[in-house]
């Protein structure tokens, strides 16, 4: 098996990241929340690691609030047009993006990226299971980790500029209610460019959370930053523009 891809490690390796003040109270979500720079890369799922007679299977996928389409989001296509600058040098003119950063196309992200990632929730367990030998009583529990790559991953409301973790956003949560038979849990990694906040529940808190009428209200708040452009030189990285506007509140 190949364990090469370390993307998980990678987030650890290249941020500052701690545990925010939105996350589960269960201590099995808290120790892997601890331990996912420690988890094994795998392929399908992306990493797993193992807690008495509990495995955890962890598949990731990125997340932001920029505009998709079917190559991805905006900040892809800006990352790719500077790899082929790097790689063939073959930018004929400088490109400018409109990022539009917001809730909505975060909202839309996590959706497609479930869709997409579920479709496949029974091969990770089945997967991990071939490689476990020693455990015959072992309990497969399927995560997912949302890793938000927006430069400016905060989200928060007038008059209370602390920055919230989007699993209690009860537009988020109804979507990620609709694979509680395939999840144990989900896990949240957003920030900035240096530091990264992370949070975690299970699935049955986020429908506890629902029921008792407790989650945040989406339509309450915002990103953090409204407006964000980069312009690609096509001749040197060194000319390269970004532009962030930040909310005042």
């Amino acid at each position: 098996m190949d364990t090469s891809k370390k993307e998980i490690q990678e987030i650890f390796d290249k941020y500052n990241v701690v545990c925010s003040k939105d996350t589960s109270l269960d201590k099995n979500m808290c120790w892997l929340i601890e331990n996912l720079k420690k988890t094994i890369p795998f392929e399908r799922p992306d990493a797993y690691i193992v807690r008495g007679n509990t495995v955890f299977c962890v598949e990731h996928f990125r997340v932001s609030q920029y505009p998709h389409d079917n190559r991805g989001d905006i900040e892809k296509m800006v990352e790719g047009k500077k790899r082929e600058r790097q790689i063939k040098g073959t930018l004929k003119e400088d490109r400018k993006y409109i990022l539009d950063p917001n809730i909505t196309n975060l909202v839309n992200s996590i959706k497609v990226g479930l869709n997409v990632h579920m479709k496949n929730a029974d091969i990770y367990k089945e997967r991990v299971r071939e490689i476990i030998i020693d455990c015959d009583v072992c309990s497969y529990r399927n995560v997912v980790l949302l890793e938000d790559t927006s430069i400016q991953a905060a989200y928060v409301r007038k008059h209370d500029t602390s920055p919230r973790s989007p699993l209690l956003f009860d537009m988020i949560g109804d979507i990620i209610l609709e694979y509680k038979k395939e999840l144990w849990g989900i896990i949240y990694i957003g920030g900035n460019e240096k530091d990264k906040i992370v949070s975690g529940y299970l699935i049955d808190e986020l429908d506890d959370l629902k029921n008792m009428n407790k989650r945040l209200k989406i339509l309450e708040y915002k990103t953090m930053h409204s407006e964000e452009t980069e312009l690609v030189s096509k001749d040197n990285k060194d000319d390269d523009l970004q532009s962030i506007t930040i909310r005042l509140y």
